[in-house]
């Protein structure tokens, strides 16, 4: 390995099920497999046809399409055994040893009805199930999915949360008899980095980048923007994603009178999201549950300062600077205070220097991708063919 990171005895070929959408599963699983390709493992995307990650995925990996949907469902078996015969067929075809699983709802389900019709055919692979957020937040709520998670969990061969806060709301929200193992998120701070260049003096930029769902609150970055024109700042903002509200965050910037300064552009490849953080000031994050914040780390690992609503996720994945949070980020639903904190940002050069430090320190070196791709690897070399093996309160 180049990194000089463990590794393995043989190579291990790996299956790498997601959603098919934009969304934080979606980039972590296009991470694990990228990384494990460039480590000499052979990697495969399993996900639908014209996945948001497709061509980057195919740098580095072979994608194989498969019936996932594009974005979080309800487990249905209509769609679930549709994947579970796709994951069946591509094991069976490229010969994979393990599947790696990255989101709960339905793809685990789908995942172990897979292994269990492989077992009866005389082959035997290794299952590992990443939960990354809603898959435990906010499907789950219905006792009739949290039921079907729950019995997919248990017959996994390893199970993991991407942050502390997200396995111990699984402990809870699942009743598991075991806490997953915490593999905490990585950023690639060689292509989430500051830029070199100072810029001119210019009017301030914002970036919103996430799904258009409710869970994100997208509308709260538009009025965020309208609030800090009407108090005379000249700033912009740009919103970078889709989903079923980009319509109404359109209509709510007429409403508002501010469409000639949010600009609304489709979901980016990562190098040129990165490339688009460079010339930003500040990130909005505007989530009323995240399970730990990935385009927030990324972020701040481009030199970019945070603002949003302060939830448990995020705050967990900030506490390495204590109080960041709290000065960053305003009580949910504190419009008010939302708009005051990104107005010092913008007004107060000595507090933007000092958040900005903070920012930048922690987004650079809290969180390894060579840390957290290791720790996968050694995830699918240990895993073993025993229903609900992970232990407790694990971490890798």
């Amino acid at each position: 390995m180049p990194d000089g990171s463990f590794s393995p005895a043989s190579g291990l070929r790996v299956g790498v099920v997601a959603l098919g959408g934009l969304g934080g599963s979606g980039r972590v699983a296009h991470d694990v497999a990228c990384g494990l390709a460039m480590r000499g493992h052979v990697a495969m995307s399993l996900t639908c046809s014209g996945c948001q990650f497709g061509p980057e995925v195919s740098t580095w990996v072979r994608h194989v399409p498969v019936r996932a949907p594009r974005t979080p469902r309800p487990a249905a078996d209509g769609w679930v055994l549709e994947l579970a015969e796709d994951l069946e067929r591509a094991v069976l075809e490229h010969g994979l040893s393990v599947l790696s699983v990255h989101y709960g709802v339905g793809l685990a389900e789908a995942a172990v009805i897979a292994c269990q019709r492989l077992r009866r055919r005389g082959t035997s692979i290794r299952l590992t199930v990443t939960l990354h957020g809603t898959d435990v937040t906010d499907l789950p709520r219905d006792p009739e999915q949290a039921h079907r998670l729950c019995a997919a969990l248990r017959e996994a061969d390893e199970v993991t949360a991407v942050s502390d806060w997200l396995a111990d709301v699984a402990c809870e929200t699942l009743a598991l008899g075991g806490r997953p193992r915490v593999i905490e998120n990585g950023i690639d701070t060689s292509l989430f980095r500051p830029s070199t260049q100072t810029p001119a003096r210019r009017q301030s930029k914002l970036v919103y980048a996430s799904n258009f769902r409710p869970v994100k609150r997208p509308l709260d970055a538009v009025a965020l923007l309208s609030a800090l024109r009407a108090h005379g700042h000249d700033a912009r903002l740009e919103m970078i994603g889709d989903g079923p509200l980009r319509g109404a965050a359109k209509a709510l910037t007429r409403t508002l009178g501010c469409e000639e300064h949010i600009d609304f552009v489709d979901p980016l490849a990562q190098v040129e999201l990165a490339e688009r953080l460079r010339g930003a000031d500040v990130a909005v994050v505007t989530s009323e549950s995240e399970s730990f914040g990935l385009f927030a780390l990324e972020s701040m690992a481009s030199g970019l300062l945070l603002a949003g609503w302060q939830c448990p996720g995020l705050l967990a994945t900030l506490r390495g600077e204590p109080g960041l949070g709290e000065a960053l980020l305003a009580p949910l639903g504190d419009e008010a205070g939302f708009v005051a904190r990104v107005e010092r940002m913008l007004m107060d050069p000595k507090h933007r220097r000092e958040l900005s430090a903070r920012c930048l320190r922690l987004g650079r070196t809290r969180f390894s991708r060579i840390r957290s791709l290791s720790s996968y690897e050694r995830l699918f070399e240990v895993a073993r063919k025993e229903p609900y093996s992970w232990p407790r309160d694990a971490r890798i």
